[in-house]
């Protein structure tokens, strides 16, 4: 249960005035050169282009791009974030100066400015998830990643490039030092992807040859962003110094500025090594940028501002905008589900029309029962501790069904309800199904079905919900009944565990046990299936064979999901209703999310536990989760700063299997299922990398080959053995050929289907490639194996923050492209027309010897390749939109037509 912050408390001033100094870290190591932004050894490859003006990458300034900006924008107060400004915030002062507000982060400008503390941190990227920022760059302090420090007269180098986490006999506190400047160059690069990601353009500055650009999370956002990489030498802004830029950033204007030293060696001072009358190093005075850098970049950014008259204000971490604007109840996005069925929704802001607050009475009587007994003190003391204790005592319990009843006689006397726990099951059912009729639920037919035994569904008599959409077709079940006569390798691995559970359960009653498999057939007749039993941590039943039946609903089985399903619907619908003040609250099956302001959650979290306690819900206590930071459904939620991640945990997971997968020349199915799964799951927030698990797939249905021989004389004969799809429905003579397994290979001749088996050859014996699907064994082709490499260099990556809050929808009245092909002529045109009803539109032609030069092979005449002409035109759509709306991400909705198939 999250709590959401009704203010944010966390402030500290920021200068209005730029004051001169340089920016050495704190506290000050008089051995650490500082400026490390010089370049000596191998450097990045710039972008090619030297200090000479580029054409601008939007239009002119006008009434047209004004109007449009600002009907996409939502922006209340676009401002630049300047993170590691220095001490004179040299970039942040060129944009004051030219009326865009500003917001400086730098411990040297106020102490609570400290990226190491969690708290600031998450602050930060709350700041950086409100769409407010509309540029945000970050230039950490080099420092511990500086090559200076690898040069002879330089201070003592704590890491290499062989060495990135620290040498290995680093002291204590050199240790410490190194993990410091790591932390705080993954928190620069973490900020500067939620912006991005939330629409505003990014920047990243480091020195060209420094070992932060070697980081695994700087390579993998250098993609994410697909930076442009601005190389700016120091004499090409008037300093006469051995020293150099490098940006690597989404806003491609910054190329305007983009330089190299056209000079040769020895021209300039070199600072390495060089130290001042007081024994400081020189470069630290060079870590600061110069004016004219920081005009130039200032004056490249400004299309992306709404610029104030006179000097841009200089904003605070009290006064900066996190909201655009109060988002309207009916106002997109709207959350549509919550997992209690089609008629309930999330977002419980103000009661949705027609809800009746049926517990009006009972609420300030259970309030007040909670806070006389400091129950919301005692539940974050027990979550804090990770407790498995119960909130409510068996007394407790009774005191609050006291008040219940008490309630009910007094305003519903013609319902009673009994607190019966009938067996096979853990809840109170007739109490349960009072509150039903109470909150008049839709589900009119779930506590009957509960209380007589639900039915599974195989006859089709499960009655409908009311609350779910129906499933359409015939027969629910598609395949027949099966009998299995083993358990699943989890369970056979571990039997004591096994032994132990399955006791349990007969313990509980949950089972009927019956004598042999004839008397379950004898008793259930043709409706007889026998599953196999798992385990997730496992260990023996003793010798012998047992058959026991569930007379409750096993988790795993089709009809069990559907009977849980409804259950926690219900329980979602109904504490909705409990809970009435402003909340939202979701539901996963069993796994449930309260997410309210924090003066109130605390107590609202112990009315929705003490609705559990009424009824006799099982809750798992020691997986209860109380703060603003959650990890639900796979996923950690961190609403105070309004982003979410996958955990570290998961990462892991997928890195230990990838490494498994990896080590040898073969991999079990097992293991491989298992790395599909997991990337599946990744892939709902890497939707992109979807595709590549097609291989993985392919690999995983796809057996061993082994050779068999065969007399050529029996080859004729072979025919009677395998089916059309070349599956052995029986044993060949004179072979050892297992049936079920398929011919795919015959004297290196592919076989595809019955009828190629009289292409072979029979002058002498016959050499066949077989494939047994009952081996657990597989070869990963040259495809997936690149595919899991790439996802264990993934995983040396620190996981990401994404931010909840989607990008900015751009309103588009209407947009359209089309594509010709005539001869050797092609072209391209669309428009896009916007609210304000202006129009913007591109058109471009070619023949095609022209495009000979990008290696496509493209035909004559053109239309044979009109497709690809017709993808070429909505990508200009793209491009169109880019040259007008500078922002870096945002939600596009086309409605694609093409009169080409």
């Amino acid at each position: 249960m999250p709590d959401l912050p009704h203010e944010v408390v966390l402030a500290g001033p920021v200068s209005d005035t730029s004051s001169p100094g340089t920016p050495p870290p704190q506290p000050i190591n008089p051995e650490d050169d500082l400026s490390a932004p010089d370049s000596s050894g191998p450097a990045l490859a710039p972008a090619p282009a030297l200090a000479e003006s580029m054409p601008g990458l939007f239009p002119p300034a006008s009434s047209h791009v004004t109007s449009v900006l600002q009907s996409v924008r939502d922006f209340k107060q676009p401002f630049f974030l300047d993170i590691c400004a220095g001490a004179g915030s040299p970039l942040s002062s060129a944009f004051l100066e030219k009326g865009v507000p500003c917001l400086s982060i730098d411990i040297l400008i106020d102490t609570n400015m400290d990226l190491l503390q969690d708290d600031f941190f998450e602050h930060l990227l709350r700041i950086c998830t409100s769409r407010q920022v509309a540029l945000a760059h970050a230039a950490p302090p080099c420092r511990e990643h500086s090559r200076l420090k690898l040069l002879p007269r330089g201070p003592k180098a704590l890491r290499t490039p062989a060495f990135l986490n620290g040498l290995p006999d680093l002291s204590a506190s050199q240790a410490l030092r190194v993990q410091e400047s790591h932390l705080i160059f993954e928190r620069c690069v973490q900020l500067l992807h939620v912006s991005f990601s939330c629409g505003a353009q990014v920047s990243l500055e480091q020195p060209p040859n420094s070992m932060a650009w070697m980081e695994p999370i700087a390579t993998n956002f250098l993609a994410s962003i697909s930076a442009d990489l601005v190389h700016v030498a120091a004499c090409s802004v008037n300093l006469n110094m051995h020293k150099a830029w490098l940006f690597a950033t989404s806003f491609r204007a910054f190329q305007a500025f983009a330089s190299t030293c056209p000079h040769t060696e020895g021209t300039h001072v070199a600072l390495q090594g060089l130290r001042d009358e007081a024994g400081i190093f020189c470069s630290r005075a060079s870590a600061e940028y110069p004016p004219r850098l920081a005009d130039m970049y200032a004056q490249q950014a400004l299309p992306l501002f709404d610029l104030e008259q006179g000097v841009g204000t200089a904003l605070s971490l009290a006064t900066v905008p996190l909201l655009a604007k109060p988002k309207d109840l009916h106002e997109a996005p709207v959350a549509s589900q919550d997992g209690a069925g089609i008629l309930s929704t999330p977002d419980w802001s103000a009661p949705p029309s027609g809800a009746t607050d049926v517990f009006a009475r009972l609420r300030p009587k259970l309030m007040t029962f909670l806070l006389q007994g400091r129950f919301p003190q005692r539940l974050r003391t027990l979550v804090l501790g990770g407790s498995a204790e119960a909130l409510f005592s068996t007394s407790e319990v009774d005191a609050l069904r006291r008040l219940f009843q008490e309630w009910l006689s007094a305003y519903f006397p013609g319902i009673t309800v009994s607190w019966e726990i009938s067996a096979g099951q853990p809840y109170c059912l007739q109490a349960l199904a009072a509150v039903s009729r109470i909150c008049q639920d839709r589900d009119v037919s779930l506590f009957t079905c509960l209380e007589q035994g639900v039915p599974t569904g195989f006859d089709g008599d499960i009655p409908l919900s009311n609350i779910f959409l129906p499933q359409g077709g015939g027969h629910p079940f598609e395949q027949s009944l099966g009998i299995c006569h083993g358990n699943w390798s989890s369970a056979e691995a571990d039997l004591p565990t096994l032994h132990a559970l399955v006791e349990e359960e007969i313990a509980n009653g949950w089972f009927l046990e019956l004598d042999s498999l004839e008397a379950a057939q004898e008793r259930f007749g043709d409706k007889l299936a026998i599953g196999r039993m798992s385990i997730v941590k496992a260990a023996s039943c003793g010798p012998g064979r047992r058959w026991l039946f569930y007379r409750v609903c096993p988790f795993g089985a089709n009809f069990s999901a559907l009977w849980f399903q409804r259950l926690g619907s219900f329980f979602l619908r109904t504490l909705h209703l409990w809970t009435w003040l402003r909340h939202a609250l979701l539901g996963y099956v069993d796994d449930f999310m309260l997410f309210q302001d924090q003066e109130v959650i605390g107590l609202t979290a112990c009315m929705t536990l003490a609705f559990c306690a009424l009824f006799n819900i099982p809750l798992s206590n020691a997986k209860l989760q109380l703060g603003s930071g959650i990890h639900w459904i796979g996923w950690y939620f961190s609403f105070g700063s309004g982003t979410f991640s996958i955990p570290v945990e998961k990462v892991q997971k997928l890195k230990r299997l990838l490494q498994e997968a990896l080590q040898g020349r073969h991999v079990s199915k097992r293991t491989l299922d298992k790395v599909t799964g997991l990337l599946q799951w990744f892939c709902k927030l890497y939707k992109h990398f979807k595709p590549w698990l097609q291989t993985l797939y392919a690999d995983a249905n796809r057996p061993l080959a082994t050779n068999y021989s065969i007399d050529p004389g029996d080859w004729p004969g072979l025919a009677i053995c395998v089916n059309e799809g070349l599956i052995f429905t029986s044993t060949p003579p004179g072979t050892s050929i297992p049936t079920g397994s398929k011919l795919i290979e015959a004297r290196h001749l592919a076989l595809q289907s019955k009828k190629d088996l009289v292409k072979i050859p029979t002058s002498k014996r016959i050499w066949m490639r077989v494939t047994d699907p009952s081996t657990t064994r597989r070869k990963l082709s040259v495809s997936s194996r690149e595919s899991l490499q790439f996802w264990l260099k993934w995983c040396e990556v620190p996981p990401l923050f994404f931010p909840l809050q989607k990008p900015a929808d751009v309103p588009i009245v209407c947009a359209a492209a089309d594509a010709r092909a005539d001869g050797d002529l092609v072209g391209i045109g669309g428009f896009i027309e916007w609210p304000s009803r202006q129009i913007s539109w591109f058109s471009q032609s070619w023949r095609v010897p022209d495009l000979s030069s990008l290696g496509v092979p493209l035909q004559v005449p053109a239309h044979q390749d009109i497709t690809c002409y017709e993808t070429l035109a909505q990508l200009g759509l793209i491009l169109c939109l880019h040259s007008v709306v500078p922002l870096a991400r945002w939600t596009v909705r086309l409605r694609t037509l093409s009169d080409n198939t």
